[in-house]
């Protein structure tokens, strides 16, 4: 060290000055001492979370209130804390100042396997101070890349941190979106799904965005078996030898079609169907109505033609004169 201000024992001062650095001096050792017996040997590291280690159906990112994460932490005590010391995990949200206690283990009891509600932990003996915690969590979109970190607390005073640790992205199942073509034209009013054809073909395109992955796709419709499924980009084909009036149901989900996913049902006509239902109107209630017509009309000029002759016969009969038979 340079200078005079960290020089402690100078020749040249007297005994008294020469004293007073030496005990500051042995101050600074004591303290450094005791921050030592208080600290060294203990320590606790988190491990990166994977993806494949945890209980998901997502290859990226993890689904809320279905999935459970997995972290593995190795304790180390010194002897004499072992007993009384506790280990907590707090987590701090992505868009929060303020963190919460989402586990704690006491280690005053024996650390033994054990149950929590919603968490799972499991505590295993490495050596006589040192210790491996495993834990499956469920996990919730509010702590979506939150921060976490692992305190050995003895007396509730922090005694040893390990390095912060930032969550996976957590999704809602149906947090997805997609992008719905039929025949290459792009459908905006997904809430009214309906829409005419004038070909003899049927192409629907299902495009799921979303950030979790796998994003899954499923397209069917009710007049046939086939069913068209995927990750993230779909397409139903379809030839309509004849006109018909399709129900398509279009699924999608992130990670896993079994449950939670959302659906969307259109009606697919074909505009040929529509034409040949009205001649077909016209023709079914056009020749009943000519016929009707027809014979009321026949019906009208018979009546007429009747009550004519009937008049006249009637006329007759009564200007003849009386037959004289004398």
């Amino acid at each position: 060290f340079k200078g005079k201000e960290v020089a402690c024992y100078q020749p040249y001062r007297s005994f008294g000055r020469n004293k007073m650095c030496m005990m500051r001096t042995l101050k600074i050792f004591l303290l450094l001492f005791i921050l030592n017996k208080f600290s060294f040997g203990q320590k606790i590291e988190m491990f990166e979370i994977r993806q494949e280690d945890s209980n998901t159906t997502c290859t990226s990112g993890f689904l809320s209130n279905i999935d459970r994460l997995f972290f593995n932490t190795t304790v180390t005590f010194r002897n004499e804390l072992q007993n009384n010391s506790i280990v907590t995990f707090e987590i701090r949200p992505k868009t929060s100042n303020e963190s919460q206690i989402v586990f704690a283990l006491n280690f005053t009891s024996e650390c033994i396997e054990n149950k929590k509600t919603g968490n799972y932990y499991h505590c295993s003996k490495i050596s006589d101070n040192a210790y491996n915690i495993s834990i499956y969590s469920e996990v919730s979109e509010q702590f979506s890349e939150a921060s976490i970190r692992g305190f050995i607390k003895n007396n509730n005073q922090t005694e040893m941190a390990s390095d912060q640790m930032t969550l996976p992205k957590i999704f809602e199942p149906t947090d997805v979106t997609g992008i719905l073509s039929v025949n290459e034209k792009n459908m905006t009013d997904k809430a009214n799904c309906s829409f005419i054809i004038d070909k003899d073909h049927l192409i629907i395109e299902y495009i799921c965005i979303a950030q979790a992955s796998p994003c899954l796709v499923e397209i069917s419709s009710n007049d046939s078996t086939k069913v068209e499924a995927g990750e993230k980009r779909v397409v139903f084909k379809r030839f309509l030898y004849q006109d018909v009036s399709l129900e398509v149901k279009i699924k999608y989900a992130l990670c896993r079609l079994d449950f939670g996913y959302n659906t969307l049902e259109c009606i697919v006509t074909r505009r040929g169907q529509l034409q040949k239902i009205t001649m077909i109107i016209v023709l079914i209630t056009g020749i009943p109505t000519a016929l009707v017509l027809f014979f009321l009309i026949y019906s009208f000029f018979k009546m007429i033609t009747n009550k004519r002759r009937s008049a006249l016969i009637e006329s007759d009969y009564e200007e003849a004169e009386p037959l004289n038979i004398n």
